[in-house]
C-alpha cells in the first residue's frame, strides 16, 4: 500500500539581517526527485554571502515556484513537497486502518488513544477535515528576528492612544525652566590679567554668540569690579558680563533680565599629565545664568563651549 502524502509548501527563509529579498542561484533537487529532511534543497545569494537552504520536510519535490536567477521576497512560496509521514505515524495509520477493517458492522469501535507525536496530531486533524498547518493561510506569516529588527529601523513604533494621551498630559504638566546655571572653565595661561581681562572675555563672548547662536550686531554689557558698566560691541546688549575679584572666590553667579556671564579670578588647578606627571595651570572659572524662557539650556551650553574655545585660542 502506498503511504499517504501531505503537500508541504516551502517558503523562502529569512537569511539576511538587512535585505528583504534574496537571489535564487540554483536548485539542488529536480522536480520528481526525493528529498530528505535537512537535505540542501536550493542555493541562494544574499548581499553578503552564498548559502544553501535545507529542506524542512521529507518527500518528493513536486513543484518549484521560483526559477534560478529570480529575486525572491522573504517568506514567499518557492516549492511544494509531497511529504511522507514518519515511519511511526505510517505504522499507526496502518494499524488504525486494519482495526477499522476488522470491526464487525454495527459494533462499537475501541476507544481511541491520544496521539503521541506532532505528526500523529496533524494527521488526525487532516482526517477530520482541518487545514494542515503547512497549508497557505490568509493570516500574516510569523516574522523572523531579522524582519522584526528591520521593521523597527525602517518605521516608527506605534504608540497606544492611551499611552500617547498620558505622555502628552505629562509633558503638558512639566513647568518651564525658570532659570538655570552652567559652569565651565577655560585655560588662562595666555589670558590678560587685571582690568583688561573682562574686555578680552567680552570680545570672545561676542565671537561665541556669532558662531554658536548666530547673533550679530549685539553687544555685551560689562560690569567691572568697581561697578562701572559699559557696552562692548553693538549698541544694545544681549548679555551681561560681571567680573568680580577676591582671593578666596571660586565662582560667582548672578540673575538679571539678560543672561549673566560671571567671571571669577583665575585659579591654579592641578591636573595629571602623561607620562605620570602633574601639571599646575591657571584656569578661568565661568558661570552662565539665564532664564529658560530667553534661551534654551542646550543653546546656552553650545555658547559656553564656544566661549571656552575662543578664550583658549587667544
Amino acid at each position: 500500500m502506498t503511504a499517504p502524502t501531505n503537500p508541504v509548501q516551502i517558503r523562502m527563509p529569512d537569511l539576511s539581517p538587512t535585505d528583504n529579498e534574496v537571489t535564487l542561484v540554483r536548485w539542488h533537487v529536480a522536480v520528481g526527485e526525493k528529498v530528505a529532511l535537512g537535505q540542501p534543497l536550493l542555493e541562494v545569494e544574499t548581499a553578503k554571502a552564498v548559502m544553501d537552504v535545507e529542506s524542512v520536510a521529507a518527500g518528493v519535490l513536486t513543484e518549484v515556484l521560483a526559477e534560478p536567477g529570480a529575486a525572491v521576497l522573504i517568506g514567499a512560496p518557492i516549492a511544494v513537497i509531497a511529504a511522507t509521514p514518519r515511519p511511526r505515524a505510517a505504522a499507526a495509520q496502518a494499524a488504525q486502518a486494519t482495526q477499522a477493517a476488522t470491526i464487525p458492522a454495527g459494533a462499537q469501535p475501541a476507544a481511541r488513544t491520544a496521539p503521541r507525536t506532532r505528526q500523529e496530531r496533524q494527521e488526525r486533524q487532516n482526517a477530520r477535515g482541518a487545514v494542515a498547518p503547512d497549508a497557505p493561510s490568509a493570516a500574516a506569516p510569523r516574522q523572523s528576528f531579522f524582519a522584526r529588527n528591520r521593521a523597527r529601523q525602517e518605521g516608527p513604533t506605534a504608540i497606544a492612544p492611551a499611552h500617547a494621551a498620558a505622555a502628552a498630559a505629562a509633558i503638558g504638566a512639566i513647568p518651564p525652566i525658570a532659570a538655570f546655571t552652567l559652569t565651565a572653565s577655560a585655560g588662562a595661561a595666555r589670558l590678560p590679567v587685571g582690568g583688561v581681562l573682562p574686555e578680552a572675555v567680552a570680545a570672545a563672548a561676542l565671537r561665541a554668540m556669532a558662531s554658536a547662536l548666530g547673533l550679530t550686531g549685539t553687544g555685551v554689557a560689562v560690569v567691572g569690579p568697581d561697578g562701572a558698566g559699559r557696552i562692548i560691541g553693538g549698541a544694545k546688549a544681549a548679555m551681561l558680563l560681571v567680573a568680580v575679584e577676591g582671593e578666596g572666590i571660586e565662582s560667582f553667579r548672578a540673575a538679571s533680565g539678560l543672561p549673566v556671564l560671571a567671571v571669577s579670578p583665575p585659579r591654579l588647578v592641578v591636573s595629571a599629565e602623561s607620562p605620570g606627571g602633574l601639571a599646575i595651570a591657571p584656569r578661568l572659572p565661568l558661570a552662565l545664568t539665564a532664564d529658560g524662557a530667553a534661551i534654551a539650556p542646550h543653546h546656552a551650553a553650545r555658547f559656553l563651549d564656544s566661549l571656552v574655545k575662543e578664550l583658549e585660542s587667544l
